[in-house]
């Protein structure tokens, strides 16, 4: 980038100065489209697959003590990511707790229904995502509450979106078809029937969360998202392939079969009897709640007090629970909590980012801005802000 002369005077450079004392001098101290830049210097072992993926997959540790959240933006964006677009993802963490609340809603037929919302907890989530690009996966929940595609679909998707043809036998390494075979062999075992008892509940190992993995929000404040990082790395590590999305969903997998038995969550069978269960009227309900929340983009995960027995899982009330209740003429399950915290992984449709995104924009118009000045200081450290439009030395 063009860097003026004055700070290279003030950095003790000049014009003349190599690459590598540029580097050294300026580094973490300039200041471009809202980002201060950091140099990072290239791993002895950077060919190594946990070394390529820690950045991406479990950055913790690059960063201080004092940094709560990252954002993660591959390089092959159409135009570069400022810090506004970085600052709005990491929006998609949190949904504040709300009161009971009502709206009126219109079904098909023009006739009005009041929607009653009960009590929301804090929503956290400990990873954000957006839906693998998919016309059967980017639908709205009033569509299809739980989408899917299965494993072989995933990956020709992963491979179009990599720029190779699915059909070539080229672009299926040996690594990932094994992979991929072993998932399903997975798949094939834990759902056979034959080694089930007839009095157990029927929970199934489900690969269904796949996402595009070319932008992450990570939090680092919870112990819930260090392990679902550290689970995801070494399952990507293990397998050494360039698709990371597979073993996400796999540890997805594993972990939604954790939550249901930890939890005794309606099985398989039970949730379909629940749907076959209900009238016609309540179907309409069932329709237009899911038409006007985006719950099902929060995928719940057990919390760190839940696995370490403080809390009993049990008493968890799912979100297809609630929205069961609302449609009942009377209401079965107890108010929840505002002020307690859920967990969740958010995987998020387009569709619902560019709602998100105009009510941000409204609040950055009348809220926060970024520096203007040509330098300001962050601790004692000076920064230098470079202007793209001018370039004056190099």
């Amino acid at each position: 980038s063009s860097v003026g002369g004055t700070v290279l005077k003030e950095r003790k450079l000049s014009p003349k100065s190599s690459v590598s004392s540029r580097i050294e001098r300026l580094n973490g101290r300039l200041f471009f489209r809202g980002w201060i830049v950091v140099f990072v210097p290239t791993p002895s072992q950077s060919d190594q697959p946990a070394v390529k993926s820690m950045l991406k997959l479990a950055p913790r540790r690059l960063f201080a003590a004092s940094v709560s959240k990252a954002v993660y933006v591959e390089g092959n964006f159409t135009r570069p990511v400022s810090y506004v677009d970085a600052l709005f993802l990491s929006t998609f963490l949190r949904r504040e707790g709300s009161e009971t609340r009502q709206i009126l809603r219109q079904d098909d037929a023009g006739q009005k229904h009041p929607l009653v919302f009960p009590p929301e907890p804090v929503r956290k989530a400990v990873m954000v995502a957006p839906i693998m690009k998919h016309p059967k996966l980017m639908v709205n929940a009033s569509v299809d509450t739980s989408p899917s595609i299965g494993i072989k679909t995933a990956v020709k998707v992963m491979q179009l979106e990599a720029g190779l043809d699915p059909l070539a036998p080229e672009s299926e390494s040996p690594r990932l078809r094994r992979q991929g075979e072993f998932y399903q062999f997975v798949r094939s075992v834990v759902n056979r029937k034959e080694l089930r008892s007839s009095f157990e509940p029927t929970y199934l190992y489900d690969a269904r969360h796949w996402i595009t993995s070319s932008s992450l929000v990570h939090d680092f404040t919870s112990e819930e998202g260090r392990e679902l990082r550290c689970r995801w790395l070494e399952e990507h590590t293990l397998w050494s392939n360039e698709y990371d999305q597979l073993s996400f969903a796999h540890v997805m997998a594993i972990n939604r079969l954790e939550r249901q038995l930890r939890r005794v969550e309606p099985d398989v069978y039970s949730a379909g009897a629940r749907l076959d269960r209900m009238s016609d009227s309540e179907r309409v309900l069932y329709g237009l709640i899911n038409d006007n929340v985006d719950w099902h983009q929060w995928h719940s995960i057990l919390s760190d007090d839940e696995k370490s027995g403080r809390t009993d899982p049990s008493l968890f009330i799912s979100m297809d629970d609630v929205i069961t209740d609302m449609t009942r003429v009377k209401k079965l399950l107890p108010e929840r909590d505002i002020n307690k915290t859920d967990y969740f992984v958010r995987i998020f449709l387009p569709d619902a980012s560019a709602l998100e995104r105009q009510s941000f924009d409204k609040e950055m118009r009348r809220g926060k801005r970024l520096p203007r000045t040509k330098t300001f200081s962050r601790g004692k450290r000076k920064i230098f802000t470079v202007n793209e439009n001018h370039t004056n030395s190099r």
